[in-house]
């Protein structure tokens, strides 16, 4: 019986094969595991927050928010770029510079970490010891937190994403349960700060050396210099993208305060959770645009892209409609962060861009690239720079959301162009 199911099945996927232009098999079958482990770790982030709305006052939270924030910008000299480098090599059957490349990440890092201490040392002599201690416990994890992370961008080059999903969803289930515990122990935020430190960096620890004792030995040829550059060139372009992402939140407790941190935060945390589950559209795809050439892959894209879209505003548009009542459920502390997270579910529409870029990045269209994510970034910064001190939060909110809907239909442009450029030559 269940046999006949999965027959029927692959025979639906093939015949839709020729509506959707796109190896439905492939697709399904790949983003069935990811999507699954995603909505897992959507519900046990959800959870996570849920248990955050309940137990810490908004002070804390704001303050733990913001401490998050400055982490992940210095974050930025672990050269996060060098994981979609890594995949795109393993794609090609390359498994020598996983290794290479984990290493360069991690002497990087220790930049984060001396910036984090100079920051602690900052705030201890403004007084704020609160904000001292937090950023000198940062600074033991900046360069080993999200280089262990990199067995991702392996099993995904691999196409092993059943693999990858378990992993991923053993790392965040562990975490959040750790974080958990500590927070119906403690409103401490230093012993938060530490939980969450150590619980992320344990439960990737697990994978990743799991992952690296099965690699093969160094048995090709290939340089990994030619990987590593790519990794750096990514994380360059990706630098300021990722100061942009994070710098609402600093920008918020800069002018507004903790308290506006922590509703601001709660505003977000749904419409990326749903963003996060929508991207693993393009982690699938991500090996099959790097096989391929740009004029194979430019076969039927527009149509695929115009059914995406559609796709993500129906889900827009349905978070919209519900979130008064997910918030009065989970986050009833929060019920004044419903409105700016319905204007955030437009980032969902948004989220469009997320193709577009990932085959600038299989196709290694560093130029583009940098013109995309530099120019949406210096975009979004200037809003929350000029909205934030003349709005309050909804400044904030309408910053992201433009920026978001310009960063989708410049990637529309520049991949149609390079499509154009490709197709005469």
């Amino acid at each position: 019986m269940i046999q006949k199911i999965r027959n029927k099945t692959y025979t639906l996927l093939r015949k839709s094969e020729g509506f959707f232009k796109t190896d439905m098999v492939y697709l399904v079958k790949g983003s069935s595991w990811l999507t699954f482990s995603q909505i897992i770790i959507a519900i046990a982030g959800l959870t996570l927050s849920v248990v955050f709305a309940n137990t810490l006052p908004r002070e804390v939270f704001g303050t733990y928010s913001f401490v998050i924030s400055i982490f992940s910008i210095l974050a930025i000299t672990t050269l996060p770029g060098m994981a979609t480098a890594v995949a795109r090599s393993t794609a090609k059957g390359v498994n020598s510079v996983f290794i290479p490349a984990f290493k360069t990440r991690l002497y990087w890092g220790l930049l984060g970490s001396f910036a984090a201490i100079i920051l602690g040392i900052y705030y201890y002599v403004n007084g704020n010891i609160a904000l001292s201690m937090s950023f000198i416990i940062a600074s033991v994890f900046i360069p080993i937190l999200s280089p262990i992370q990199m067995y991702t961008a392996y099993l995904t080059g691999k196409k092993q994403f059943k693999k990858s999903g378990l992993y991923t969803m053993f790392a965040r289930i562990t975490s959040v349960l750790l974080i958990i515990i500590v927070l119906l122990l403690t409103q401490n935020l230093f012993l938060i700060l530490v939980a969450y430190f150590v619980a992320h960096t344990l439960s990737h620890l697990i994978p990743f050396l799991i992952t690296r004792s099965r690699i093969k030995k160094l048995e090709e040829t290939t340089s990994p210099k030619q990987t590593i550059m790519y990794g750096k060139h990514l994380s360059a372009l990706g630098a300021i993208n990722i100061i942009a992402i994070n710098i609402d939140k600093v920008l918020v407790f800069h002018f507004l305060g903790v308290a506006e941190v922590a509703l601001y935060t709660f505003a977000t945390i749904i419409p990326d959770q749903i963003r996060n589950v929508v991207k693993n559209m393009s982690t699938v795809a991500f090996p099959k645009f790097a096989e391929k050439k740009l004029s194979e892959l430019s076969q039927g894209i527009y149509s695929k892209l115009i059914l995406f879209v559609i796709f993500l505003t129906i889900t827009a548009g349905l978070y919209a409609l519900v979130a008064p009542l997910v918030y009065k459920i989970l986050f009833p502390a929060y019920t004044d962060a419903v409105i700016y997270s319905q204007i955030l579910s437009l980032l969902i529409i948004g989220s469009f861009a997320t193709i577009p870029s990932t085959i600038l990045r299989a196709q290694k269209r560093v130029r583009p690239l940098y013109l995309l994510q530099s120019s949406s970034a210096i975009i979004q910064i200037a809003l929350l720079v000029i909205l934030i001190p003349e709005f309050g939060l909804i400044g904030a909110v309408v910053a992201r959301v433009a920026t978001q809907l310009t960063a989708a239909i410049v990637s529309f442009l520049l991949l149609s162009r390079i499509i154009k450029l490709s197709n005469s030559t």
